[in-house]
């Protein structure tokens, strides 16, 4: 199967230097099962973000899109929390950069398209977690899966972007409020779906992203990003949502990583470990199941 893999950065070399890793190991541990193409995206970086993109991509089949943009000189093109930074301009911004990112890539011929964002750290297995759940859930109408992305707090990260099938968008601050601090690691007030989450099942949504999402490829070659009002997530996944479902999988776990303290880095590797080792028991009993077949 053939996937394509986005994402879009300025100011990342760190986290590039650790993506280009990852997706190397990630090509090699699928080499007999998926093939990959690569969509990225940079723009007005002053580290040495482009040149391991470019380094990265020469190499490999995809398009990577590097320019001046204006629109660039807005403070962090992806912070979170912070409701000084949700400006009409800067998510006007981020929809323009991720518009842009699939410009000269569309219409994608992939299958399905793993979209990235900066900061968003995940283990190697994040391709067969994401088909797993599309093979499982089919009957569900599912066209887009995005992951349960969690910060240093264990609490889901890309609350902005989500919005529940009552169109509602909630905050951290209500649900500790309403069920404590372990109560708000379900991102959900809806009580069907604190249930499902609770057990591990994917729950629909009317909007979300996580800063990891497994999109079906011919639905993404019919949506773009904009921000009217809000975030840039909600009318893209408004059109998303004509074509199909959106879910989050509680189960398919990333970790944000914004600042890299040792605290955090200590806290990044420790969930990053923990999700691993899950996810090897996981397919090794996959692996015993068939034999025993």
């Amino acid at each position: 199967m053939l996937i394509t893999i986005s994402g879009i950065f300025r100011n990342n070399q760190s986290y590039i230097q650790w993506l280009t890793n990852t997706l190397t190991n990630i090509e090699q541990l699928y080499q007999n099962e998926h093939r990959f193409e690569y969509c990225f995206y940079e723009n007005d970086s002053t580290d040495q973000t482009q040149t391991l993109l470019n380094s990265f991509i020469k190499t490999r089949n995809g398009i990577f899109t590097s320019e001046h943009n204006p629109k660039g000189q807005i403070k962090s093109i992806i912070g979170r929390g912070n409701e000084k930074s949700r400006t009409t301009d800067r998510t006007c911004a981020l929809a323009d950069y991720r518009n842009t990112c699939f410009t000269k890539s569309k219409p994608l011929k992939s299958e399905w398209t793993l979209m990235i964002d900066s900061d968003i750290y995940f283990d190697e297995h994040i391709i067969a977690n994401f088909v797993e759940h599309v093979e499982k859930y089919s009957n569900n109408g599912f066209v887009m899966y995005t992951a349960n992305t969690i910060d240093i707090s264990g609490l889901y990260f890309d609350t902005w972007a989500y919005k529940d099938t009552c169109d509602v968008y909630l905050t951290r601050e209500y649900l500790i409020q309403k069920y404590g601090k372990d109560g708000a690691r379900i991102h959900s007030d809806i009580a069907v779906d604190r249930q499902c989450w609770n057990e591990g099942n994917p729950i629909s949504v009317n909007s979300a992203f996580g800063g990891c999402a497994f999109i079906k490829s011919s639905v993404l070659n019919e949506c773009n990003w904009s921000a009217p009002i809000g975030c840039e997530h909600w009318e893209f996944c408004r059109m998303v949502r004509e074509k199909g479902n959106i879910c989050v999988c509680p189960t398919i776990k990333c970790v944000n990583r914004e600042s890299p303290t040792n605290v955090k880095r200590k806290m990044t590797k420790r969930m990053l470990n923990e999700q691993i080792c899950k996810s090897k028991t996981k397919r090794q009993k996959a692996k015993q199941i068939t034999s025993k077949k």
